[in-house]
């Protein structure tokens, strides 16, 4: 019995370990736990499970190029498809250089098929590149859902450039606002970029 327990333990400790986070085992009694930017980055090892953040995360010594969580490959199926529970703590001082061609950019690059983030703070973003550009999200679509979760910084691009999202599509922005600065060519706009498909956004500013 004593062997057997301590090779569930050990079986245990090598899962958590391989799919580097803190704690929990990605479901939703028991979301994995984020404590550090590797875990976050990590969360593209399943983009189909629940995560929490567990403290706040400061970005500020790395660029990126290209979104941080399910960057964009032509796929929707590498859209995140989880559930991301912010836990009200901060993620900060994200900054994204995509240049002139890469686009679908944010901590998220999309969030599809019942995807849901919540509970989410941004602060200090500076996200530019082409298209469907916001600082939560580049796209929103399929029933995915955002909610009270806010974004603070600078977004730039060419077309459909939202502060939060960059373009939504049948999805939901509910209890959310984004404040900064945000220009493009065009379909820039405070909060979501470009609507369409009966995109629904309720108690937003």
């Amino acid at each position: 019995m004593k062997t057997q327990l301590c090779l569930l333990f050990q079986m245990l400790l090598i899962t958590t370990c391989a799919w580097g986070f803190t704690g929990g085992n990605g479901s939703e009694g028991s979301p994995w736990q984020i404590t550090n930017r590797l875990e976050l980055e990590a969360v593209n090892n399943d983009l189909t499970a629940h995560y929490i953040l567990m403290n706040n995360i400061d970005l500020g010594a790395t660029n990126y190029t290209d979104a941080v969580i399910a960057g964009w490959t032509g796929s929707a199926l590498d859209s995140f498809m989880g559930v991301f529970d912010g836990n009200y703590k901060t993620i900060s001082n994200l900054t994204i250089d995509g240049g002139t061609t890469n686009g679908h950019l944010g901590l998220f690059g999309s969030v599809q098929y019942g995807g849901s983030v919540k509970k989410l703070k941004l602060e200090g973003c500076n996200i530019s590149g082409s298209f469907a550009i916001g600082m939560l999200a580049g796209n929103l679509w399929e029933q995915a859902l955002v909610s009270d979760c806010y974004a603070i910084g600078t977004v730039s691009g060419e077309n459909s450039i939202g502060g939060l999202i960059g373009v939504c599509r049948e999805g939901v922005i509910a209890n959310c606002y984004a404040a900064g600065c945000v220009s493009g060519i065009s379909k820039a706009n405070a909060l979501l970029g470009e609507e369409h498909y009966y995109a629904s956004i309720r108690c937003c500013f």
